[in-house]
C-alpha cells in the first residue's frame, strides 16, 4: 500500500511537469547544471518576423523549439522546464547576447545552410549561464522568416 502511494505521487508529479509548455523529458533535477528544454508553442509576443531554433530537422517537423526570437529585442528559451523571456543586450554580425534577471545567453551563428529572399536557414550554438555561473550549451539549426 505504501509503495502504491509513492508510485501515485511520482506519476502525479510527472504529469504536472508535462502540463507546462516545456518538455519535461530533458529536465534535470540537480542544480549543479542547467538544461535547455524544448517547447511547442510560439509565445503571443511574437507577431511578425521571427527566427525559430531547433535541435534537429526532426524537432522542426514536430514544432519543438529550442529558442524563438522576434528578430529584434527579445527571445524565448525554455531553461530547466520554464520558458524564459530574454532581452537583447548586444549583437554583432554573427553573435547575439541576451539577458534577463536569471540568465545570460549567447547565440552564435556558425554558417548559413541556405536561404531565399524570405527564409534563411542557419547552424550555430547557444550558450546559457545562470547567476551562479552554472552553464550549458547546445547546437541548433534555425529558420528565420520575414
Amino acid at each position: 500500500m505504501h509503495m502504491k502511494l509513492i508510485n501515485l505521487l511520482v506519476l502525479l508529479t510527472l504529469g504536472l511537469c508535462c502540463v507546462s509548455q516545456c518538455s519535461c523529458t530533458q529536465r534535470k533535477v540537480e542544480r549543479s547544471s542547467l538544461a535547455i528544454n524544448t517547447f511547442d508553442s510560439i509565445p503571443d509576443e511574437i507577431d511578425g518576423g521571427m527566427c525559430a531554433f531547433y535541435k534537429s530537422l526532426k524537432d522542426k517537423e514536430k514544432s519543438k523549439y529550442l529558442l524563438i526570437n522576434d528578430m529584434g529585442e527579445y527571445a524565448f528559451i525554455c531553461i530547466d522546464g520554464t520558458v524564459q523571456k530574454m532581452y537583447l543586450e548586444s549583437y554583432s554580425e554573427n553573435e547575439y547576447r541576451y539577458k534577463n534577471e536569471l540568465y545570460s545567453m549567447t547565440v552564435t551563428i556558425e554558417s548559413e545552410i541556405k536561404g531565399t529572399a524570405e527564409n534563411s536557414f542557419f547552424k550555430g550554438h547557444i550558450w546559457v549561464q545562470d547567476t551562479s555561473e552554472h552553464n550549458t550549451s547546445t547546437s541548433f539549426i534555425s529558420l528565420c522568416s520575414i
